[in-house]
């Protein structure tokens, strides 16, 4: 009830009004003096403050109105959070102290036609330190990213005199997930690798792909729906729910995003077409047509300047989208049908391409020129070294069971390193001395020195038909996901043990972990 209207309350009830203004002048200078004992012994105000404090005191008791809260601005302005430490995507709550200060009293914006007995109400401004600002209290922050962080609180009376607190806030990274995409089950499992937990996220039909933002608390389920009318699925990593699903053309099956997590692409196989993707928004920009083939993969190169998508005009090409205008602007063709999804170097000059035609394809990507390096078989799944000199690729055939070493400098096989029947996806480890490479026909994972080109030990079995790998930022885990099994795999790197294999859902075919 406002002000006035309590006035016309009194007003209106014969008896009450001498009665009840004498109790709020009564009360009334009792709380001044002890607001203005209170000033004094933690402002150190002068006399003359003082004497201005007493004359607002004065009139709030001849007009006869409600008290100011009892507080000053040193009082109000100490500063707390809910911790000092925590993860980019949980939210933490700042406030002021004392707890009891009455957060009905402040004012925000600040109203320069506030009544007397509103002049030592106050307003509360932050500073989380990360370009980010709020006001009021309790406010609860999430930041985006890791680092240390300086909050500030500014406590603002209405004179315009203000006080400031701050407090550093140690921020780690998001929590470490994989997410894998049930192809059969309309869902994806997140496994938070850190405590072992699932949650299971229903999302669209038939999803293909799932992939985590670098932000780590987003992530993309491209779902196929059998090639009809497709979506792409914006998971909240945080709620652990699916915020929305976006129209991104028929046969969803690749996903990529931009390194700040505000920008996804998105690749259709059925009609050919890469969808950009708000993340900030969550909307569609805009669908980029390829050609009429393919559309089976979509990469972003190093520098983000241009993507890669398999499929053009052509059913060997490669088309090159310029991410700025978000159209594409040439195609490169390749000897052979069909190219994989291309994989770039990490210096950005070259992007790799395997073939249905026993040849791994090397794309100058300042000259769009292309090189045929022979392996021995259909060529997919290639992975580089951190110094972009080596090249390790699977030979997918039930006859041929190696990965080839490939030399980037000179663009020709090195030799071939035996693993195990009908090698399928590869992994390299962020150090560069380990490659994992699966082999979907006898269950198992071998491991690759990138030094000797030499298998190291024995080779790991893992569940059945083991279609998808990952492996963690640190470099100590792997993830595998088992299709005919339909659990992932979780794998010590250093010891080449299994540490558990942890149930997902139906038809499991991508496993994707937080990037950083």
């Amino acid at each position: 009830m406002s002000k006035s209207s309590k006035a016309f309350r009194y007003e209106s009830i014969e008896g009450k009004l001498f009665l009840g203004r004498l109790f709020s002048t009564i009360r009334l200078f009792f709380l001044s003096l002890f607001s203005l004992i209170t000033l004094i012994a933690l402002q150190g105000c002068s006399i003359q403050d003082m004497g201005k404090a007493l004359l607002v005191f004065l009139a709030l008791m001849l007009a006869g109105g409600e008290s100011p809260p009892p507080f000053t601005l040193q009082t109000v302005a100490s500063l707390s959070a809910s911790s000092f430490s925590g993860r980019a995507d949980v939210p933490l709550v700042f406030d002021t102290s004392p707890t009891f200060f009455d957060r009905s009293k402040f004012l925000t914006p600040v109203d320069s036609k506030a009544e007397p007995n509103q002049a030592f109400r106050f307003v509360i401004k932050w500073d989380f330190g990360d370009g980010t600002t709020g006001q009021g209290a309790p406010f609860t922050h999430v930041y985006a990213a890791p680092g240390t962080y300086k909050v500030t609180v500014t406590v603002c009376d209405l004179q315009g005199n203000e006080l400031r607190s701050a407090m550093f806030i140690i921020v780690i990274g998001p929590a470490l997930n994989a997410i894998v995409a049930n192809s059969t089950g309309d869902s994806v499992t997140l496994i938070n690798l850190d405590t072992l937990v699932t949650t299971e996220i229903a999302v669209g039909n038939n999803p293909i792909a799932a992939r985590i933002a670098p932000n780590g608390i987003t992530a993309l389920a491209a779902n196929f729906n059998g090639g009809g009318n497709s979506t792409t699925s914006v998971i909240d990593l945080i709620t652990k729910t699916k915020v929305i699903d976006l129209i991104t053309g028929q046969g969803a099956i690749g996903i990529d995003f931009t390194s700040d997590s505000k920008t996804a692409y998105v690749s259709s196989q059925v009609d050919d077409v890469v969808t950009v993707l708000d993340l900030t928004n969550n909307t569609v920009v805009t669908s980029i047509p390829l050609g009429g083939f393919g559309g089976a993969s979509v990469v972003l190169a190093p520098d983000e300047k241009r993507a890669y998508a398999t499929g053009g005009t052509l059913p060997n090409a490669i088309s090159v989208i310029d991410t700025t205008t978000n159209t594409k602007v040439t195609e490169i063709v390749t000897t052979f049908n069909n190219p994989s999804f291309p994989v770039f170097t990490p210096d950005g000059s070259l992007a790799l391409s395997g073939t249905q035609g026993s040849r791994l394809v090397a794309i100058n990507t300042t000259t769009l020129t292309t090189t045929d390096i022979f392996t021995a078989s259909s060529s997919i799944a290639p992975v580089v070294t951190p110094d972009s000199k080596k090249a390790f690729v699977s030979n997918r055939t039930a006859a041929v069971d190696f990965i080839s070493v490939v030399d980037l400098v000179n663009l020709t096989k090195i030799t071939d390193v035996q693993v195990g029947n009908q090698p399928g996806n590869t992994a390299i480890t962020p150090d560069g001395k380990k490659v994992l490479a699966l082999s979907e026909a006898d269950d198992t994972v071998a491991f690759i020195d990138t030094t000797s080109n030499q298998q190291i030990g024995s080779r790991l079995t893992v569940g059945g038909f083991p279609r998808g790998i990952r492996i963690t930022p640190d470099g100590k885990r792997a993830v595998v996901v088992n299709f005919d099994d339909e659990t992932l795999s979780i794998i010590d790197i250093a010891n080449q043990l299994l540490i558990t294999d942890i149930p997902v859902g139906n038809g499991p075919l991508f496993v994707g972990v937080t990037p950083k």
